[in-house]
């Protein structure tokens, strides 16, 4: 009661607090954002960068002597001049990789799928002997 007799007024909360917790975040995120808006001042300093160390030019090394360098061995592709020869898929193996691996060409598994008589989803089992001819 107040001095004057008239019952005090009590405030009430309606709802959750869940619209208090928001309005509290947005005010705490409000105040962050001005203080480091005007004390621009860093949480913590970086080392200068320094530059890359020059590597100065070596001469070239000469070739030994007594004949050429070796090489890696090159694996050698059936010559696929237009005639067809079979192919024993292996594992992990799929018609977009075969067709690029024999035919170097990206749409070249549809016409290994129209040859082999493939559907859809084209799933390729190891073991399975596929004829390839590359137009």
């Amino acid at each position: 009661m107040t001095r004057r007799g008239r019952p005090r007024k009590i405030v009430e909360v309606k709802g959750n607090y869940r619209n208090l917790i928001i309005g509290a975040v947005v005010v705490l995120l409000v105040l962050v954002g001005a203080w480091t808006f005007f004390f621009k001042k860093p949480l913590f300093e970086l080392p200068p960068l320094t530059p890359p160390a020059t590597v100065s030019p070596e001469a070239p090394t000469p070739p030994p002597a007594g004949g050429p360098t070796p090489s890696l061995p090159v694996k050698k592709l059936p010559d696929t001049a237009g005639e067809p020869f079979s192919y024993t898929v292996k594992k992990n193996d799929s018609l977009y990789g075969i067709g690029m691996t024999f035919c170097d060409n990206k749409a070249a598994w549809l016409d290994l799928a129209e040859q082999n008589k493939l559907s859809y989803p084209y799933i390729l089992r190891a073991g399975e002997t596929l004829t390839i001819s590359c137009p």
